[in-house]
């Protein structure tokens, strides 16, 4: 048995499809396949007091921001409940928003 490996060495995102000869004159041809070229959106940094989770959503993922546990000393709550989470579309690469809440250490009145 003989047969040919061809490797792509770059593409870019779009419609491909494979056409391979073989030695024996027959020609297999691979169903037509749509390839996405992905973004990574950059790095963001860990607002204070929390820490981040990504979480994989359709066409990108999302940040999710909490607050960091409990402490003896300290208890965290969010400044802003609106904005716990931002999307990165993996298709250019951008994230939806730029601000991520930060966690605050709530202080007991005595």
């Amino acid at each position: 048995k003989q047969w040919y490996q061809r490797r792509v060495r770059a593409t870019q995102a779009g419609t491909y499809y494979f056409s391979v000869t073989y030695s024996s004159g027959l020609v297999a041809t691979s169903n037509t396949k749509n390839l996405a070229v992905l973004k990574k959106c950059k790095e963001i940094s860990t607002p204070v007091n929390t820490s981040l989770e990504k979480v994989d959503e359709t066409g990108g993922y999302n940040q999710v921001v909490t607050c960091l546990p409990d402490d003896t000393d300290n208890s965290y709550v969010l400044l802003d409940s609106d904005s716990t989470s931002i999307f990165c579309n993996t298709s250019t690469g951008l994230y939806n928003s730029d601000y991520l809440s930060p966690c605050l250490v709530v202080v007991n009145s005595t």
